[in-house]
């Protein structure tokens, strides 16, 4: 006897739910830097929609713009597949805003990429700049022969009144 279909219902489960990505399982979004505009001066470029066969010598390109301060370098998963993001850092300001204009869109393997500047990288200044080198306690200003509970701001043990109840089968 051959399959039919008899009128049952179909059974509804529900609206599928949104998955974040279709392409690579374990991919992580890229790390976000603070958007730089191209008034800042910044030299970080960050490239975005990159193939995955796009390797860093295929974006040493970018230096016929203008010098690199350092190689390129594109940001991998932690099962070491790319992410489609790249860094790419010049000398100066003027050959990352040539690099933008000239690169943003532009095909890379079929897929268009995209450009934009990150802000730069800023050195600590203030306390917590000021406390590098020194131990936890002499930054927070603990005592360290200080009991525990003095540090706490706990009752002194000569006022505190311990009461010590042993219940079931235990002998002292």
């Amino acid at each position: 006897m051959a399959d039919v279909a008899m009128d049952v219902p179909a059974i509804s489960r529900g609206p599928r739910r949104q998955t974040r990505s279709r392409g690579l399982p374990y991919a992580r979004p890229a790390p976000r830097a603070p958007a730089a505009s191209a008034s800042t001066g910044s030299t970080r470029l960050l490239v975005s929609n990159l193939h995955y066969e796009v390797t860093e010598q295929d974006l040493r390109l970018f230096s016929s713009a203008g010098a690199l301060a350092k190689s390129p370098s594109i940001v991998f998963d932690r099962s070491g597949r790319s992410t489609g993001v790249a860094h790419i850092t010049f000398t100066r300001h003027q050959d990352a805003l040539r690099a933008k204009q000239r690169f943003e869109g532009q095909p890379a393997k079929g897929q268009n990429i995209s450009i934009r500047f990150e802000a730069a990288l800023s050195v600590p200044t203030g306390p917590a700049a000021s406390g590098a080198g020194k131990s936890l306690l002499a930054r927070i200003g603990a005592n360290p022969k200080a009991s525990l509970l003095d540090r706490l701001g706990g009752p002194t043990p000569a006022a505190a009144k311990w009461v010590i109840r042993v219940t079931g089968p235990y002998m002292l």
